[in-house]
């Protein structure tokens, strides 16, 4: 197993999810990582910005092994996700190790749900 990946502040994840899915709807082509760096320059360092990615890449791989339930809902035919902040929140703290590159990183599916659980706001529901 690699190195730690560091934790960000779950903000970098949440402002960067905002501006993929702005570049996304503006229908200009925007490789994701261009998205996330135009998004996060400007506040944080490169080696933040490269451990946010990891992060975004790897929740990326989780939502679409299915494991995320009902955290996140696939719209239509294109592969456009509704994912509950708790992802990105629990995405941002997570345990993650380097992998050989950024699409193989991955988070421990039942660890990760475990620290979704707990950054959810489930105050009245059942």
């Amino acid at each position: 197993m690699g190195n730690a990946i560091r934790v960000v502040n779950a903000e970098m994840l949440l402002r960067a999810n905002e501006k993929i899915r702005e570049d996304r709807l503006s229908g200009v082509p925007t490789d994701t990582i261009e998205s996330m760096v135009s998004a996060l320059a400007r506040d944080f360092t490169a080696d933040d910005i490269v451990a946010a990615a990891f992060r975004m890449c790897a929740l990326a791989g989780f939502v679409e092994s299915g494991s995320a339930g009902p955290w996140a809902h696939h719209i239509g035919d294109d592969d456009w996700v509704i994912a509950d902040h708790a992802l990105l929140r629990a995405a941002a703290r997570a345990p993650l190790h380097e992998a050989h590159s950024i699409m193989e990183a991955k988070f421990a599916p039942d660890e990760f749900l475990h620290i979704v659980l707990e950054e959810a706001d489930v105050r009245g529901r059942c």
